[in-house]
């Protein structure tokens, strides 16, 4: 059983927290990973449908004639779309942590009806959160890392207060203060750990197929990436709101647990 609570004095660990999401990911790998690949479908789908067309691109297909002429559509589908799916991982992510601090295991059917109702307020928040943060890249690099650790648990502060999307922003900054370079320390070093995991994963099948061309090897591969970054950040950033409201607000798992009763 994870347990954030035995954190020595209740104070933030990024080591801590770190070390909770991976094992939490790894532990219960046949849980979450058939989860994610269910909440990352769309996704998988619409990079299949963008690497066949660009394979057939040269034949002058139907399908990337399609793509072409509609190429605004489709990056905007290809913006919005990881958010929406990323924001339904998230808020069953945040019950899973909650419940796993517990020693509960909840089954898949539980843990998606436990999110249901929260689903749409956490894919806008998600969605405001993406534009806010990729507005501080674009324009400034640097504010754009300091309002990404600043609203690193709106989502969780979505589905666990029952806040929308402003209201949700504003109580992770609130959360965050005190603690936003110990948070943009995890950011980074787990930033650097699934980029390692990642690259490893690639290899791994790049060198175990010769089939490096096929359209369906290329999904497969960006699929099993893109879920499994979305999965452990999902993790990362609930054990993060966890962690912050045991070291901040003194907060119990049983406390939290409770929002779900």
């Amino acid at each position: 059983m994870a347990d954030l609570a035995a954190n020595p004095v209740n104070q933030f660990s990024i080591g801590h927290v770190l070390k909770q999401t991976f094992s939490a990911f790894f532990r219960r790998i046949t849980h979450f990973l058939p989860l994610g690949l269910l909440c990352y479908l769309p996704v998988g789908i619409m990079n299949y449908i963008q690497n066949q067309a660009l394979v057939d691109l040269k034949h002058s297909s139907d399908l990337a004639e399609a793509l072409v002429n509609n190429s605004i559509t489709w990056m905007a589908l290809s913006f919005l779309l990881p958010m929406v799916c990323a924001g339904v991982f998230a808020a069953v992510a945040i019950y899973e942590v909650v419940m796993d601090e517990t020693g509960a295991r909840p089954g898949l059917g539980e843990a998606i009806a436990a999110a249901a109702p929260r689903i749409l307020p956490v894919v806008l928040a998600s969605i405001l959160f993406t534009i806010i943060v990729y507005a501080g890249m674009i324009l400034l690099f640097i504010p754009g890392l300091f309002l990404l650790t600043m609203l690193w648990v709106t989502v969780p502060a979505v589905v666990m207060k029952g806040l929308g999307p402003i209201a949700a922003l504003k109580r992770s900054a609130n959360l965050t203060k005190g603690y936003r370079w110990r948070v943009f320390g995890l950011i980074v070093l787990f930033i650097i750990l699934v980029f390692i995991l990642q690259w490893a994963l690639s290899l791994v099948l790049i060198l175990a197929t010769s089939e490096i061309a096929n359209v369906y090897f290329l999904t497969g591969i960006g699929y099993l990436g893109i879920t499994t970054f979305g999965v452990l950040s999902a993790l990362a950033v609930a054990y993060t709101y966890v962690a912050l409201k045991i070291a901040k607000e003194g907060a119990s798992v049983e406390e939290l647990a409770a929002v779900f009763d």
